[in-house]
């Protein structure tokens, strides 16, 4: 128990140190006043590069939840998969943006993106949980379901209705994508709340936290970034 406890804590110092130097070197390239082009090469790299190692420990988060359960085992390697999925749409878009200097949506970037929304969600249905009874899971589905029809009318009223008539002139493809990524994110809070209301089971609650926080943060910022990007002031 005390070297797990000593590797969960080398574990995080890692992670938090990877993301202090991240933040620490954008706000550098913006007091620097450095070009554009410079930033969005430094972001392409850098994002692909930590998407990658998150891809590889959850990897190994499977590696080592298959001593416990098969069970378990599935359900973080499709967290795995999912991150994988979207690794490798990072990487489409460097190739694309950096090498071949072309616009990156839509394109198969978009594909890996997409699918990574759906596939952490049935990761996270998947972990092993206790089994509620009738009045806890009526409970439960009761006050999820509150929460995400409220966060459906936040969204179609300040993002997908708006997303509606600005692409209704662009290809359907364009549109389609566009229309994505707000639904994969209310997938995403789905997945938030099953993590924050579910019982674990045989589990150590930590990782499921870092999870649902991750999560929390990137429905958070994709909704910025798409209200941002229709007032055109991202």
């Amino acid at each position: 128990m005390q070297t797990n406890q000593r590797h969960q804590k080398i574990y995080l110092s890692i992670a938090v140190l990877l993301f202090a130097g991240l933040l620490t070197s954008q706000i550098a390239l913006i007091v620097l006043g450095l070009s554009e082009w410079s930033r969005i090469v430094f972001l392409d790299v850098t994002l692909t590069v930590v998407n990658l190692l998150a891809s590889l420990a959850l990897v190994f988060a499977a590696w080592v939840a298959r001593r416990q359960s098969s069970h378990l085992f599935i359900a973080w390697f499709i967290l795995a998969l999912a991150q994988l999925a979207f690794t490798l749409g990072d990487l489409v878009w460097l190739i694309l943006e950096v090498f071949l200097k072309q616009e990156p949506f839509p394109s198969l970037a978009d594909g890996f993106y997409v699918a990574y929304y759906p596939l952490f969600l049935i990761g996270i249905l998947l972990l092993p949980a206790y089994r509620l009874t009738r009045m806890e899971w009526a409970k439960t589905t009761l006050d999820l379901g509150i929460v995400v029809l409220a966060a459906t009318l936040s969204f179609w009223n300040f993002l997908l209705g708006p997303l509606v008539a600005t692409t209704s002139e662009e290809p359907l493809l364009s549109q389609m994508l566009s229309m994505a990524y707000p639904v994969g994110d209310l997938l995403l809070l789905w997945a938030v709340l099953v993590l924050v209301y579910r019982k674990p089971q045989g589990q150590d609650p930590l990782p499921l936290l870092l999870l649902a926080m991750s999560a929390g943060v990137q429905v958070f910022t994709d909704y910025l970034f798409g209200y941002q990007s229709l007032l055109g002031t991202y």
